[in-house]
């Protein structure tokens, strides 16, 4: 488990340990301006955490991807509100989240393998 502070922004997160790791921001309310960007080194279900409910925003997966003919399946967006946590569900290697806090909130936008679990405080 790793717990973030105001002075590690703008570092990139690349877990590539064989067990999903724990990543918690900075209180929003902290952080204004403060930015994070979260690449998977490794296929496993690691989770991104905040003290509050206070995650917004938008996460692009690509569970569909192609069917067993080749055709493309559309896509799904998790709508991502007022939330404490975002797990990584079959996370795969390059799996990216990005974070940014206005002071107020921390929000998110990102690609993933599959749509991710989300859970409050």
């Amino acid at each position: 488990s790793v717990t973030l502070t105001v002075g590690d922004s703008g570092t990139t997160l690349m877990p590539t340990a064989a067990s999903a790791q724990t990543f918690t921001l900075p209180n929003p309310s902290d952080s204004s301006g403060v930015f994070f960007n979260f690449f998977a080194g490794s296929d496993q279900d690691h989770v991104i955490s905040c003290p509050t409910n206070k995650i917004q925003g938008f996460i692009i997966n690509f569970a569909g991807g192609a069917d067993s003919t080749g055709a493309d399946k559309p896509v799904g967006v998790s709508k991502v509100a007022n939330q404490a946590s975002i797990t990584l569900q079959e996370g795969r290697i390059g799996d990216n989240l990005q974070f940014v806090s206005d002071g107020d909130n921390w929000y998110v936008r990102g690609t993933v393998n599959n749509a991710p679990t989300l859970g409050t405080v």
